[in-house]
């Protein structure tokens, strides 16, 4: 098997997964929110029954034993996202040019992965506005939930 894990700052994923769901659903408060999306209680996704940090430990394991699945952090993605699928592209022994893989970024960066009318906008997905917009004490929640994991991937 070969494959690419994106993985995310949690506090960012919870977020831009709260607006989403706000806007599509009766809203709900950041800490009811939290209780569904991130432990897992009602979701429809099934990866996401689990909650967020036991889905993420269960991919990191993955990630560990099978050579050719790569870990790659979203924020690195964003910035740098020739150079990471270019490291990831290796492991698996395929070495596209820089040429070639710019063109595909360029071609499918702006593609939405899920078929919902909603437009494409930057509204979800900003990276570190989790800083500005989440609420204390579902931080200091999400924290207390997945810290181990985040500290793992470097999301301190």
């Amino acid at each position: 098997m070969c494959g690419l894990f994106i993985v995310r700052d949690p506090r960012d994923a919870f977020l831009s997964h709260y607006h989403l769901y706000n806007r599509t659903h009766l809203p709900r408060t950041q800490m009811q929110h939290f209780e569904q999306f991130f432990c897992g209680k009602g979701m429809g996704q099934p990866n996401f029954r689990l909650g967020w940090g036991n889905y993420v430990g269960l991919m990191l394991g993955l990630v560990a034993e099978s050579p050719n699945v790569v870990l790659v952090r979203f924020e690195d993605m964003k910035l740098r996202t020739v150079s990471c699928l270019q490291a990831a592209l290796g492991k698996i022994y395929m070495f596209p040019s820089r040429h070639r893989l710019v063109r595909v970024v360029i071609a499918y960066g702006r593609t939405r992965c899920d078929p919902s009318n909603m437009p494409v906008c930057d509204e979800f997905g900003k990276a570190g506005e989790w800083k500005i917009e989440l609420e204390a004490d579902v931080c200091e929640a999400l924290v207390s939930y997945c810290g181990d994991v985040m500290s793992e991937l470097g999301y301190d």
